[in-house]
């Protein structure tokens, strides 16, 4: 017995020193020498953490798994081996069906059933949903739900961890809602996580007030995604956000207004053919203005890209450019077809009741943006909003722009932004 108590303090002592390597030996003979009606729960702690430390998974595997089916299994050691589940599992991504990673799941919720927190059982729902290819929709709306969401709120996070978790269970849960089609539920849910009781990143936000505002157009209330749309543009004027403003305004009959966002998404950034639907959408939309040449290129537009990418022309485009006498293989290339339409989408894009004068002051050094001033005021501008090539600006041209709503990130106010910047003669 004295000689055991002496290599079990020499085997604490180690591992306290984090000399794993040197601590395992002795206590895999003490463990192997243990009556099997009598374990020691102490040594077998200290083995588990030894392969866990070592990266020994398949060992820490069926160490854990043989104490937890003891009688009287301490409660740390459950907790130790749930971590092993996870780290192996999940956290080293290990190559696992989706079926065996819900019975990895299933196991941890039984060793955690007791314990307050759920860490492991926690970091592994949230690493399976969002990361595994397999996850459908409704499995990670499961899954999900077997955390506490009112108990993720309380938990308070260290100091130098990112999201807490009932903001990564706000953006994951809302996400599945919304792409399984639970719409009534994305708009009940969302609404309780902006209520102020959950801390959000900005982007975070955003993304959750846009799945609101996409719910409630999904369940016939273009009204208030409508209203809910606008504060998201001030946020984030990407192009996919304002062609889905775009066609929430076409659906309330607002004829200017959509023309407006859909022209102004043309000119945001992103490439020509992620672009495809909006081309498609303005080519409809130009139709009911009567602008009947415009339309005709932009369903030119959309026909060069897919000839260009090799994508299949379906049935319907093939008799709607053969109205027009269009030969695919004729059409001029996609970016030549976008560059006649920009003038266009500019003009579209813009205000022209908030028309001013002023002159550049400066372009910014990563040559994307710069600012112009008019009058006591200066406005901040994109490259991309030129009616004109960049390779022209120098200090003090003047220039003739329209304002546009935006955001000062910096300030966290409303501000205004100078667009569809056109040259003075």
């Amino acid at each position: 017995m004295l000689q055991s108590d002496e290599q079990l303090a020499t085997a604490k002592k180690l591992c306290q020193e984090g000399n794993h390597k040197n601590a395992l030996p002795i206590l895999e003979a003490m463990h192997k020498s243990a009556e099997l009606n009598a374990p020691s729960f102490f040594v077998g702690s200290l083995l588990l953490t030894c392969y866990q430390k070592l990266s020994m998974w398949d060992s820490a595997l069926s160490l854990g798994k043989e104490l937890c089916s003891l009688c009287d299994c301490w409660p740390s050691i459950k907790l130790s081996y749930a971590w092993v589940i996870y780290f192996h599992a999940f956290k080293n991504r290990y190559e696992q069906s989706i079926e065996e990673a819900i019975r990895k799941i299933d196991t941890l919720e039984d060793l955690l059933a007791k314990d307050a927190q759920k860490l492991p059982l926690i970091l592994a729902i949230f690493n399976l949903v969002s990361k595994n290819s397999q996850m459908s929709s409704e499995l990670g709306i499961q899954l999900l739900e077997k955390l506490d969401f009112q108990a993720l709120k309380a938990y308070v996070p260290g100091s130098s961890s990112g999201a807490s978790f009932a903001e990564q269970y706000t953006s994951l849960y809302s996400k599945a809602l919304f792409s399984a089609e639970k719409f009534s539920q994305c708009v009940a849910f969302s609404k309780c996580a902006l209520d102020g009781t959950v801390r959000l990143t900005a982007d975070n936000r955003i993304w959750l007030l846009r799945r609101l505002a996409l719910s409630h157009y999904r369940l016939g209330d273009a009204e208030q995604a409508f209203t809910i749309l606008q504060q998201v543009i001030l946020l984030k004027p990407e192009w996919y956000i304002l062609f889905e403003l775009a066609q929430v305004c076409d659906t309330l009959q607002k004829a200017s207004e959509a023309l407006q966002f859909a022209a102004r998404a043309a000119t945001a950034n992103g490439e020509l053919e992620m672009k495809i639907h909006l081309w498609h959408f303005l080519y409809k939309l130009l139709l009911k203005a009567k602008r009947f040449p415009e339309a005709v290129n932009c369903l030119s537009l959309v026909a060069s890209i897919r000839v260009n990418k090799a994508w299949k022309l379906d049935s319907a485009l093939t008799s709607e450019i053969a109205l027009y006498n269009l030969k695919p293989e004729e059409l001029p290339e996609p970016m030549l077809l976008f560059k006649r339409l920009k003038p266009l989408f500019q003009n579209l894009s813009a205000d022209a009741s908030s028309t001013a004068a002023g002159v550049i002051t400066r372009l910014l050094p990563h040559g994307k943006a710069g600012f112009i001033k008019s009058g006591e005021n200066s406005y901040y501008f994109r490259t991309s909003d030129l009616g004109f090539p960049a390779a022209q600006i120098v200090s003090g041209i003047k220039v003739m722009f329209c304002l546009q709503k935006s955001f000062d990130p910096k300030k966290k106010t409303e501000s205004q932004i100078a667009v569809n910047i056109r040259l003075v003669d």
